[in-house]
C-alpha cells in the first residue's frame, strides 16, 4: 500500500515505522532543503536527513524497531493510495509557510485524489477551511499512540490498552479501511467509527486547560508551584466540560484521566503518576510544553468561539490564555 504522511514528528514516525517494517510503501512529506542563510524552526525535519527512525515502545511488548532509510520527500507522489496528516495544527490552519517550503493546505491541494485523514485535533470549522483550501474531503481520525521524541532523537511512545485509533466511518470501503487493518494487524488497533470529529473534538476540549498550562509554565512541577495558575486550570476545566458535553462524547480514557483533575486530586494524582509511570509525566511535559505555544493559541482561540457561537461562558478559560508569555 502507497501511503504518504504529512509530518515526520511523533505522530508520523510511530505510525509510519510499523507500517513501513511490514512492507508497506510509506513516505514521509518533509520540509524542503534549507538555503544558506534561511531560518529554520526548531527540530524541523528536512529532507535532506539521512538519520535512520529509531521508535520504542514503552508499555506492552516494549519492541525496539528501526526504519534505516526512511523515504523523505517535499510532496505527496502522484501514486500516494492515502494520506495521513500529523502535523501541528498551527501548520495546518496557517496559507503561509516557512522559506523553501510548501504549507499544508496547498501541499493537500497538490495531492492525487484520495482519501486524507488528519491524525491532527482539529474542529469542524478548521475541517471545513482545510477542505475548501485543498479542494479535498478531509476524514478526521483521533489517534490512539501517545509519543515524544528524546534527546537522543529516538521516538518513545505507548499504545494504551484504553486507547484505540479512529477514522471516520465515511472512509469505509475505501483505502481507509485497508489501512485500519493494516495497523491493527502490526500492533496499532484501529477502527472506523461514527463521529470521530466530534469525539476528537470534545475530548480535545476537556482536557486543553491542563495542556495550555503546561505550555505556560513549562512543566508540571511550576504548574503546580502556580496558585494563581492551578486556579485558573481548575475553573476553566468546568467550562471546557460543559462546551465539550454540547459537542460530543468524551473517550473513555480521557473519562477516566478527568478524575485525576480536581482541586483534591490533581497533586495526588500526578504523584501517582510520578511514582508508577514516571515518564509519562516526562511525555506529557515534552509533548504538551512550550514547543506547542502556537498550537495552544489557535486552539484556545477556537474554543472561545465555540463558546460564544453555544452560549457557554469561557470567562476563567480567556484567563488562562491570558497568562500565556509572548501572546499576540
Amino acid at each position: 500500500m502507497r501511503i504518504a504522511i504529512v509530518g515526520a514528528g511523533a505522530l508520523g514516525r510511530a505510525y509510519g515505522v510499523r507500517l513501513a517494517l511490514a512492507g508497506e510503501d510509506v513516505r514521509f512529506v518533509v520540509r524542503k532543503a534549507r538555503s544558506v542563510g534561511s531560518a529554520s524552526p526548531s527540530g524541523a525535519l528536512r529532507a535532506q536527513s539521512t538519520d535512520p527512525f529509531v521508535i520504542e515502545q514503552v508499555n506492552g511488548d516494549k519492541e525496539r524497531s528501526v526504519l534505516d532509510h526512511p523515504s523523505l520527500v517535499t510532496e505527496v507522489p502522484a501514486d500516494s493510495e492515502i494520506v495521513l496528516v500529523a502535523v501541528h495544527l498551527d501548520h495546518i490552519v496557517k496559507a503561509d509557510a516557512p522559506e523553501g517550503s510548501t504549507s499544508v493546505p496547498a501541499l493537500l491541494a497538490a495531492a492525487p485524489n484520495v482519501p486524507i485523514v488528519t491524525l491532527t485535533p482539529l474542529f469542524s470549522k478548521q475541517i471545513a477551511a482545510l477542505e475548501a483550501a485543498s479542494k479535498k474531503t478531509v476524514l478526521p481520525g483521533m489517534p490512539g499512540v501517545t509519543g515524544y521524541i528524546d534527546e537522543r532523537g529516538v521516538l518513545r511512545f505507548w499504545v494504551p490498552r484504553l486507547a484505540m485509533t479512529f477514522f471516520d466511518q465515511r472512509g469505509a470501503k475505501t483505502s481507509v479501511e485497508e489501512l485500519a487493518r493494516k495497523l491493527t494487524r502490526n500492533g496499532i488497533p484501529t477502527q472506523l467509527e461514527k463521529d470521530v470529529g466530534a469525539l476528537n473534538a470534545a475530548t480535545t476540549i476537556a482536557f486543553f486547560p491542563f495542556t495550555a498550562a503546561l505550555g505556560i509554565a513549562g512543566s508540571v512541577d511550576a504548574v503546580l508551584a502556580n496558585k494563581e495558575l492551578v486556579h485558573a486550570v481548575l475553573e476553566s476545566v468546568k467550562e471546557c466540560e460543559a462546551l465539550a458535553k454540547k459537542l460530543g462524547r468524551v473517550a473513555s480514557w480521557a473519562q477516566v484521566l478527568a478524575r485525576f483533575i480536581g482541586p483534591f486530586t490533581l497533586k495526588p494524582g500526578i504523584a501517582l503518576a510520578r511514582r508508577i509511570a514516571p515518564e509519562s509525566v516526562k511525555f506529557v511535559e515534552v509533548h504538551f510544553g512550550p514547543k506547542l505555544g502556537e498550537q495552544h493559541a489557535v486552539v484556545g482561540e477556537a474554543i472561545l468561539e465555540m463558546g460564544r457561537e453555544r452560549g457557554v461562558p469561557m470567562t476563567e478559560l480567556q484567563k488562562l490564555l491570558a497568562m500565556r508569555p509572548n501572546r499576540g
